[in-house]
């Protein structure tokens, strides 16, 4: 009964042999392998990661066109348009206005085209201010 009994049993005795020897050496250097591998692995892709993550927060910041709007309304101010051409330095200063409130929001592509929009408005508003003074007769040509 015995020699049945054992015969139906799986034999695990070799598996308990290996699990209980130490691990040979290549066996450890081989795990020491695979670890070192997937740590560079993932310290290259965090790397990468990291690289791209902080090149994305990298935005363009519109000096150039704040100040070149900001000079076209000191000039229109100067040729005195909210006098001679009050429309259009009021949509000019609005847009200003807008740009700078963008500005300070970190809006900046809004804030470009508020300012470039700025720009034009108070270029025109300008210029129709000096028309409108010289057709007036208080300015010479």
């Amino acid at each position: 009964m015995h020699s049945q009994a054992s015969q139906n049993m799986p034999r695990f005795e070799g598996a308990l042999r290996q699990a209980s020897k130490p691990a040979s050496p290549s066996g450890l250097c081989r795990l020491r392998s695979v670890l070192a591998r997937r740590f560079w692995a993932a310290t290259l892709f965090c790397g990468i990661g990291l690289g791209i993550g902080l090149t994305g927060c990298v935005t363009y910041l519109p000096l150039d066109e704040y100040n070149i709007a900001r000079a076209a309304m000191e000039g229109a101010r100067d040729k005195e348009a909210m006098k001679f051409a009050p429309n259009l330095w009021f949509k000019a200063e609005q847009a200003y206005r807008e740009g700078e409130a963008s500005y300070r929001d970190r809006r900046y592509d809004k804030a470009r085209v508020m300012f470039e929009q700025a720009r034009k408005l108070a270029e025109e508003a300008e210029n129709a201010a000096h028309l409108s003074r010289f057709e007036s007769g208080e300015i010479a040509p």
